[in-house]
């Protein structure tokens, strides 16, 4: 994977793709939310902007409040949002000189089904190292299709990476994360399965041309709790563009669950290289060396910043998640 930049940080961009309301925000807090302690643990920080700081902490006020109420109704799910994509910019700070930018970007569903927007999404979608596809398990283990066909949208988001593949970069990865993933706790291989079957058009198209040859992709699946304690109870299509859940609160508040995975699975595509392999002629301390080049003369430094890398995206147990590709 290579890294880009932003005011002259290195930065790790994630594009994040999926349906209005499936919880990406929520994903988003719980994972900040989850992940300071031991951060702070490893003598670092995660910090936020304001900007994302405040939607964060407002959707964790919301989310605490539906793990009290009782019954959720999702309403208006489907493809759908605002004109403008949001950005939610986080820095892995190693010290004053060392600062990692993760930089997710909320790409609006609605660019995928009409208008232009498609542009913007496809120009996102070229200029990230990571692409996040958020699905909605819910919609995806109804028996009617037309649930899927509704809420993921998957032939309008195999039509945008087909067209942005050409720009993608060859170490570009695609983490498919099943969103809302509580009520199926007992259920995951089928959950696995049914989402294998649903993207199987999907997956083959990824390849990208690399030094004269086709090269696929790689694409991780992973499933996430961003609530942890309600359970679907019925789901129903309102029209052609949206669906309506209703939820059940089970025992127990707000508890979300394995939301950290996906961004561990990013510092993992990034950074867990064995030493002695060699990316595009390069070591992995040449690429260390590269995104924080005032570490050539300090050894201690450039092995501490390794050892957090490290530590942070080895937590994953070999059933966190697949790769699929």
């Amino acid at each position: 994977m290579n890294l880009s930049e932003v005011d002259g940080e290195p930065c790790i961009r994630i594009a994040m793709v999926g349906p209005s309301g499936v919880g990406k925000t929520s994903l988003l807090a719980a994972m900040f939310n989850t992940l300071q302690d031991e951060i702070c643990s490893l003598d670092c920080q995660l910090l936020a902007d304001s900007p994302t700081t405040n939607a964060l902490q407002s959707r964790l006020t919301e989310l605490k409040g539906l793990a009290e109420g009782g019954i959720k109704i999702q309403k208006n799910q489907g493809v759908g949002g605002t004109a403008t994509a949001t950005e939610y910019n986080f820095d892995l700070v190693f010290d004053s000189d060392s600062q990692l930018r993760i930089q997710f970007i909320d790409l609006p569903g609605g660019w995928y089904t009409g208008g232009e927007g498609y542009k913007k999404a496809d120009e996102i979608l070229a200029k990230s190292q990571v692409t996040l596809l958020a699905v909605d398990s819910v919609a995806l283990m109804q028996n009617n299709s037309l649930f899927h066909e509704i809420a993921n949208a998957p032939l309008q988001i195999k039509t945008a990476f087909g067209r942005a593949l050409h720009s993608f970069d060859p170490h570009h990865a695609l983490i498919i994360v099943l969103m809302r993933a509580e009520s199926y706790r007992n259920q995951l291989k089928e959950l696995y399965s049914r989402t294998r079957e649903a993207y199987k058009t999907f997956l083959p198209i990824l390849k990208v041309n690399y030094r004269g040859e086709r090269i696929q992709l790689p694409v991780y699946l992973t499933h996430v709790e961003t609530v942890g304690c309600v359970t679907v109870n019925s789901v129903k299509i309102i029209d052609d563009t949206r669906i309506e859940a209703k939820f059940i609160r089970n025992e127990g508040g707000y508890s979300p669950k394995f939301c950290e995975r996906p961004l561990r699975l990013v510092l993992r595509e990034a950074f867990q290289r064995k030493h002695k392999e060699v990316i595009d002629g390069r070591t992995f301390w040449d690429i260390l060396l590269e995104l924080f080049p005032g570490l050539s003369k300090n050894k201690s430094q450039r092995d501490r910043i390794n050892q957090i890398l490290r530590s942070l995206s080895e937590k994953l147990s070999e059933d966190d998640f697949v790769q699929i590709q």
